[in-house]
């Protein structure tokens, strides 16, 4: 790949026994961060039109994987945080647990979640216009908005000063019921569609408009951004209607940087311009770039 240090050679691979492999230019790479400050992408496959109807944790993990696409360090904070959550669970299976023992946790908690809340309200904002453009662009006259229902949901001045106070008020109700009660890692993105919750208003042609239109304004935040991340987007011809996908095909070519489209059906995509196009075609496992 071409970076602004020149050519890269990227190398992406799984071995059964060792797992995940990755290197960079030959050198071996056991870290993910330095990996996606290289090549950055955002992907759109059927499943996750569970983003809409699916439990609260799919939806946080579309916002904080927009926010690492974003800031590819945001994965380490989020580790961080998903580590001492674990530990303070742990803690509170303990008999005779006392209130004072779970303060060391909380205060590593309130670093890392903080820092969560903030980073999910930055890419929320960066996010929510482009969301009704994109979706505008797509369907037309329908209204979307997005909002984060729980700590989260304050306005950044306070978010972490009430998350900080929900976490001393329901200490010792942690303790009793031996759950975490407060924290990011509870939150959910509210999906609204003409004012009502997607989730439970949306019919499913509307879902995956609405999934669609997410994932282009994740592409729109990063153009805005100054960015060109890879599009990467699976099985085309099963997610919309004939004149909504040739408004997505048409959207999509106005683009600067690469897209990458599967689909069972490539002549939903001949109002490409084809000087700016290669196809490949896949049967059997089997590779074959057409023949120009």
């Amino acid at each position: 790949m071409l970076s602004s240090l020149g050519t890269q050679r990227m190398l992406w691979g799984y071995h059964s026994d060792k797992g995940r492999l990755l290197q960079i230019d030959g050198k071996k790479i056991n870290d993910l961060t330095q990996w996606f400050q290289c090549l950055r992408s955002i992907l759109f496959c059927p499943e996750q039109i569970d983003i809409i109807r699916g439990a609260p944790e799919v939806r946080r993990k579309f916002l904080d994987r927009a926010r690492f696409v974003a800031e590819p360090t945001y994965l380490t904070i989020a580790r961080n945080y998903i580590q001492v959550l674990k530990q303070k669970r742990e803690l509170l299976k303990k008999d005779n647990l006392q209130d004072a023992e779970l303060l060391p946790w909380n205060l590593q908690l309130k670093n890392y979640g903080s820092q969560i809340i903030s980073s999910r309200l930055d890419i929320l904002e960066e996010l929510k216009e482009p969301f009704q453009q994109m979706h505008q662009q797509l369907v037309g006259t329908e209204q979307v908005s997005l909002a984060i229902q729980g700590v989260g949901s304050a306005p950044l001045s306070t978010a972490v000063q009430r998350f900080e106070k929900e976490m001393q008020n329901l200490l010792s109700d942690e303790v009793r019921r031996r759950q975490v009660l407060v924290g990011p890692h509870r939150d959910d993105l509210e999906i609204m569609l003409n004012g009502m919750p997607a989730r439970k208003f949306a019919s499913q042609g509307q879902i995956r408009s609405i999934i669609v239109a997410l994932k282009l304004a994740e592409l729109e935040a990063a153009k805005l951004r100054g960015e060109k991340p890879l599009f990467l987007m699976d099985d085309l011809s099963s997610e919309l209607d004939l004149q909504r996908r040739k408004q997505l095909v048409q959207m999509l070519a106005e683009r600067d940087g690469q897209v990458w489209i599967t689909t069972t059906q490539p002549n939903f995509l001949s109002d490409l311009p084809r000087g700016r196009i290669a196809r490949f075609y896949v049967e059997d496992g089997i590779v074959t770039p057409e023949q120009k």
